[in-house]
């Protein structure tokens, strides 16, 4: 098989929060892997500012500057015919009567799809009788309808060549996959990862607050590590995937957006990039055909959701 380019994109779905500055961005990670040799070539983050500015005054709902900064990607890798691009979002849908899908969420504007009940429920078999559930399990966020900046994204991969997964198009040679963070790092864990003490859910997910005081570099690093560390097993790659990690660290360490005087900014712009190598491990999983896919088989086009790891690593 070929080099694959594999992406990781974790979106605004609407383009960030018109008061919230660290929420206008979206995050691009990207390897190239060799499943010949079943190595990586590491690929540094690239971050798509959303601010207003003078060709930006909407935050980018026709995704148009995000559509450059991928073109850009695939044009530096067009060496490589075949990717594999996981994105954090709902990607298919059912036709539902619901209208344009708002930013803001009303009673009965959105439901959930065929993809995300099969989930949750087959989350609480496999979670009956484990410890700390509560911590462990993750919220559903209805995917249907899909969000408009979301539908011009995939719209524009899909004039690029793009499929969306489907058992039709599961092996294109350029081909897009729903995933979803959470259900990541949930995986995982209950795959018998996450086991050193200093490995609680609070400290697994602590990537995601918001600290009012700077971190010190070495708790930048660990909110990091303690996530997406033990992703490695499941990703299809092994160690190569701590190389991943390491090389993004490395990245933020240098770039100054996280930077204050007292330290380093927790929040939205780290989530942003956390959620983003558990996208590109989703991707990573596929090309090395160690990946998992929920889907209601009854009702197939109604969306998916892939992760890293087999099924079968699952407590049965």
């Amino acid at each position: 098989m070929d080099k694959v380019l594999c992406i990781g994109l974790d979106i605004a779905w609407f383009g960030g929060s018109k008061n919230n500055k660290a929420s206008k961005y979206d995050c691009l990670v990207s390897l190239i892997h060799d499943p010949k040799a079943n190595s990586v070539q590491f690929n540094e983050p690239i971050r798509v500012s959303l601010h207003d500015k003078d060709l930006n005054k909407d935050r980018d709902p026709s995704a148009q500057l995000l559509s450059k900064s991928i073109d850009e990607l695939l044009e530096e890798h067009s060496d490589w015919s075949k990717v594999i691009f996981a994105i954090d979002a709902p990607l298919q849908a059912t036709e539902r009567s619901l209208g344009d899908r708002k930013a803001k969420v009303t009673k009965g504007s959105i439901q959930r799809r065929a993809c995300e009940n099969h989930l949750s429920k087959k989350r609480k078999c496999i979670d009956k009788g484990q410890e700390d559930i509560a911590g462990w399990m993750f919220r559903i966020q209805a995917g249907a309808p899909l969000a408009p900046r979301v539908k011009n994204l995939l719209t524009h991969l899909e004039s690029v060549g793009f499929s969306i997964w489907d058992e039709q198009h599961c092996n294109s040679d350029k081909l897009v996959i729903e995933c979803f963070p959470a259900e990541v790092i949930w995986f995982t864990k209950r795959s018998g990862g996450y086991k050193d003490k200093d490995q609680n859910s609070g400290k697994v997910k602590a990537y995601k607050k918001k600290e009012k005081r700077p971190l010190s570099e070495e708790e930048f690093k660990d909110r990091v590590h303690h996530v997406l560390d033990d992703v490695a097993p499941f990703s299809g790659i092994g160690n190569s995937w701590n190389k991943v990690v390491d090389n993004t660290i490395n990245w933020m360490i240098k770039d100054k957006t996280w930077q204050t005087e007292k330290g380093f900014r927790s929040g939205k712009m780290l989530d942003d990039v956390v959620d983003s190598c558990l996208c590109l491990a989703s991707a990573v999983s596929y090309s090395a055909n160690n990946f998992h896919v929920w889907q209601d088989r009854t009702d197939k086009s109604d969306g998916h959701i892939i992760g890293p790891g087999k099924l079968n690593s699952l407590p049965q």
